[in-house]
């Protein structure tokens, strides 16, 4: 009985939707009556009247220009007429009847050559002089040009007009059929909906008990795909079409134990990320809370997506999305934390190897170098005591006491080279090794350093004046003597090397806070800013050094013996300008 109730409703239902259907179409009918009683004959009438002022304005400007008295028409009636012919135009493009009009064929293309025609004729026929022939047949030429669009245009309308009855006349017949289709289809729809439903009675009580049996085994599979994705390592979450949170397991929420407690069924992805971010979840988020917000929603939205997630305890999580066939997002997040971890140390690990295997190689090459700069170090100085004595054997009968002595001294400094150099490889050799020693003793820091300045005078001669300076009392420090030696005798070797001729040189000896500090500046070449780092690299030699003899050992050799007194070495060097270097020791005696 209940179905047969729903079928009189539904049966009620079609006789409602009968007597719409039937007043609507009487509606219908009413309007089309309306639309019928417009007279489409207005339409040709103002077309009519286009041409018809047409005609009235040629006729006046013939009349203008072949009159001779003056009473007769003059040239503002032509302007009349021609603003007349021009309104008619206007009341076509742009009075009430214009939207009827636009529906003719190339009736707005005319209407728009022949305004443009009368724009461009305008200030032609407003000076037209009654005599000016040649005027006079332009303006006639233009607008009898205007004939053949204005006729069409005519014809156009009529022709319009013509349609425009007959398919009135055919909406008419349309409308009456189309009301009697609207009595027959419901009446049919209705028979057939009742059979229908006596039909459907039937087959819903076989589909209501196959639904119940359905969700049944519905809840049976839930069950088991909720246990099955509780076991799962990762954390894992369903979201529906709309971004709602629906399935969700436990490993989920220990992944964000912050927000653990706010993640529930309808959660949507906005909602769980600006909590997340509120609460910091997540480490050092640089942008803002509606871009971290508007860059999730777009993961959401990807058929797949992947993102590594920083969580603010320090662990790493790789969130992985894929789009279901019924557009749900399945979410997995997994730890990652000790992978990181590990990536981390084998990166590290890498970048030392990249830089040991860099700084290797770079040692490489500066010992290639160095042994070809050696090579040529040795043979330069001993090329001109070579020279030197053979040119004293053979005429230094033949020479001057002073220019015996110039050569004397030639070999002499460069002995004084060749000894430095000596040094300076058999100091780096035992610095390798870890044979590199240290044996302060009390001395008398200023007698040894006036005897080294006095030993570096002579190798210098009359080139470079050396200028010494001391400030403090420094006759009882405890200092290794061989080391102080190779200090500044490298120190002052550079100056005098790197200075132009007749420049000077300065050495000076102060105290500064329980430190002797011993300071050589020259007025030399320099060191290139981006090079000073680098000058106590062992093999290191400046850009600017090139064509100046050198193997790039002093300098290092100095900063070892410098640390080996527990001090330090530093240069200000400005290019072309000269370089200063100042040893700082720890005072024994303070």
């Amino acid at each position: 009985m209940r179905n047969w109730g729903i079928a009189t409703y539904i049966l009620v239902a079609a006789i409602v939707g009968l007597a719409i259907s039937v007043i609507l179409g009487l509606n219908q009918m009413i309007e089309k009556r309306d639309s019928f009683r417009t007279d489409p004959r207005v339409e040709v009438w103002l077309v009519s009247q286009v041409e018809l002022e047409h005609l009235r304005l040629i006729r006046a400007l013939d009349t203008y220009h072949h009159s001779i008295e003056p009473a007769e028409p003059n040239l503002d009636d032509l302007l009349t007429r021609f603003d007349i012919f021009w309104s008619r135009l206007l009341v076509i493009s742009e009075g009430g009847e214009s939207e009827q009009l636009r529906e003719i064929i190339g009736l707005d293309q005319t209407i728009g050559q022949v305004i443009a025609a009368l724009q461009r004729i305008e200030p032609d026929i407003a000076i037209l002089q009654k005599q000016d022939r040649a005027a006079y047949q332009s303006i006639r030429s233009q607008l009898m040009d205007l004939s053949v669009p204005i006729h069409t245009m005519v014809l156009n309308t009529t022709n319009h007009d013509r349609g425009l009855r007959i398919e009135t006349a055919s909406a008419r017949s349309d409308i009456f059929w189309q009301v009697v289709g609207y009595f027959i289809g419901v009446l049919v729809s209705g028979t057939i909906l009742v059979l229908f439903l006596l039909w459907q009675n039937r087959e819903t009580r076989r589909l209501l008990a196959r639904a119940t049996e359905a969700e049944r085994r519905a809840k049976e599979a839930s069950t088991h795909l909720i246990h099955a994705i509780e076991s799962f390592t990762d954390g894992f979450a369903l979201y529906d079409q709309d971004g709602r949170l629906q399935i969700w397991n436990e490993r989920f929420l220990t992944s964000y134990p912050k927000i653990a407690d706010y993640a529930a069924s309808g959660r949507t992805i906005d909602e769980l990320s600006r909590e997340g971010y509120l609460r910091g979840q997540f480490r050092q988020i640089e942008t803002g809370i509606e871009e971290w917000v508007r860059e999730q929603n777009i993961l959401y939205k990807q058929n797949e997506s992947f993102v590594e997630q920083r969580l603010s305890d320090g662990r790493w999580l790789h969130v992985k999305g894929r789009r279901t066939s019924d557009g749900f997002n399945a979410v997995i997040y997994s730890d990652v934390s000790e992978m990181k971890q590990r990536e981390a140390e084998l990166a590290e690990n890498s970048k030392r190897l990249e830089l040991a295997l860099e700084t290797e190689v770079e040692l490489s090459s500066m010992k290639s170098n160095f042994v070809a700069t050696a090579s040529h170090e040795f043979r330069t100085p001993l090329t001109i005591i070579f020279s030197a004595a053979d040119l004293l054997q053979h005429y230094g009968d033949q020479m001057e006491d002073a220019e015996k002595l110039n050569y004397l001294e030639e070999i002499k400094q460069e002995v004084g080279e060749m000894t430095q150099l000596l040094d300076d490889i058999l100091l780096v050799r035992k610095m390798e090794a870890g044979m590199f020693s240290f044996s302060p003793e009390k001395a008398n820091f200023e007698t040894l350093l006036r005897n080294i300045v006095r030993a570096s005078q002579n190798l210098a001669g009359n080139v470079h004046a050396i200028k010494l300076n001391v400030d403090c009392d420094s006759s009882n420090v405890s200092i290794d003597n061989s080391l102080i030696r190779h200090i500044v005798n490298n120190l002052l070797s550079n100056a005098i090397k790197y200075s132009p001729n007749g420049n000077s040189i300065e050495v000076s000896l102060s105290r500064d806070s329980g430190e002797l500090v011993i300071d050589v500046a020259d007025s030399g070449i320099g060191i290139p800013e981006n090079e000073i780092d680098r000058v106590f690299d062992t093999f290191f030699r400046a850009e600017n050094s090139s064509g100046i003899g050198g193997t790039g050992l002093g300098l290092s050799v100095v900063k070892t013996a410098v640390e080996l007194h527990g001090g330090r070495i530093s240069v200000e060097s400005v290019v072309n300008e000269g370089t200063t270097f100042s040893v700082r020791i720890p005072d024994s005696t303070a």
